[in-house]
């Protein structure tokens, strides 16, 4: 599989259907900045126990623009229409099965980091497409890892570079403009902002893990 090629139709998809995004998760993703970024403030204030917050925030939102996400490639991809009420209620309703997802998934990837680090980053890995079948296939959280795992055995050094590249230009843009609000004064707003936009391109490393998922196997 051609990782380059992945990477480039990853992101033609991404920027011709960036607006559809907007539409379909900024909502959400402001909800999650507003709370996550609030939580940050006040901790930075000395309220070190309001620090969990902001990962219960990112818990709760995170899950629901990923579902949200995922359905609308799955029309996309089959070119049928993406009705938003539709596409919104459903994300709530797999809400409870994408939070036990998250949380499994973190678990077994911290007792991964426990057993020096390498078996962490694994297992990341082999979990990538198990929100897709969560999604798509309304598989249980535990049988959609099983189906990832399953699934992400040939593709595993693909996936690795498909994470890293996009991780590693956002990681050094984030820097670059965290430097500037922190020279702008760290106003709340800006700090809003800023997360916002990591994460909207963040969906980049979903699409395009969705486009390795979508490979037929014996194509993978």
């Amino acid at each position: 599989m051609n990782t380059q090629k992945i990477l480039a139709d990853a992101w033609y998809f991404y920027t011709l259907n960036f607006r559809y995004l907007l539409y379909l998760c900024i909502p959400f993703v402001f909800a999650e900045a507003l709370l996550s970024e609030g939580f940050v403030t006040l901790s930075d204030q000395g309220e070190q126990t309001i620090s969990i917050g902001y990962y219960v925030a990112q818990l709760g939102i995170h899950p629901l623009y990923t579902a949200i996400l995922i359905q609308f490639l799955h029309a996309r991809t089959r070119g049928a229409p993406v009705d938003r009420a539709k596409v919104v209620s459903e994300a709530f309703a797999l809400w409870p099965m994408m939070v036990l997802l998250v949380v499994m998934k973190f678990v077994l990837f911290m007792i991964g980091l426990l057993l020096f680090i390498l078996p962490g980053i694994w297992i990341a890995v082999r979990m990538a497409f198990a929100e897709f079948y969560l999604v798509e296939k309304r598989e249980q959280p535990v049988e959609s890892m099983r189906s990832s795992f399953t699934a992400t055995e040939k593709p595993f050094w693909t996936i690795v570079v498909v994470f890293l590249v996009p991780q590693v230009l956002l990681i050094l843009l984030q820097l670059l403009l965290k430097s500037f609000v922190v020279a702008l004064g760290n106003l709340f707003i800006l700090n809003v902002l800023l997360h916002m936009a990591l994460v909207m391109l963040s969906l980049y490393i979903t699409i395009a893990f969705y486009r390795i998922y979508m490979q037929p196997e014996g194509e993978r």
